[in-house]
């Protein structure tokens, strides 16, 4: 029981003197917040990020009408999330967008070697 009150105390000294100290990922700042490194795992989504501008909406008046977060949506976006059906739906339905180019916003991936017909 000793050992682990001093590990603590110790773990404890060294919060409080504010150092830069990282653990798997995770950042301890300066000023004593936790910061993780976001890791993009998904493709970035610009042609959505176009047709947004194009539509002249922003991200927060999106978020509002979908009920999500501004910060959740921004992410999914940029492909740190992974984008749900629903997700897609609520946005489609925002942005007035055709089931037919659904795949072209949402799924980038799937039309990276294909050519266009007629």
């Amino acid at each position: 029981m000793q050992k682990i009150k001093k590990i603590l105390r110790k773990v404890l000294t060294i919060l409080k003197s504010r150092y830069i100290i990282v653990i798997r990922n995770v950042i301890i700042s300066r000023g004593g917040g936790f910061m993780s490194k976001k890791i993009r795992r998904y493709y970035e989504l610009s042609a959505l990020k176009g047709l947004i501008r194009e539509k002249g909406l922003s991200y927060r008046k999106i978020s509002d009408s979908i009920s999500i977060g501004v910060n959740t949506l921004c992410d999914k976006i940029n492909g740190y999330y992974i984008m749900t059906a629903d997700d897609i739906e609520n946005i489609c339905k925002e942005l007035d967008i055709i089931p037919q180019d659904i795949p072209k916003y949402f799924f980038p991936n799937m039309l990276r070697n294909a050519t266009k017909t007629a």
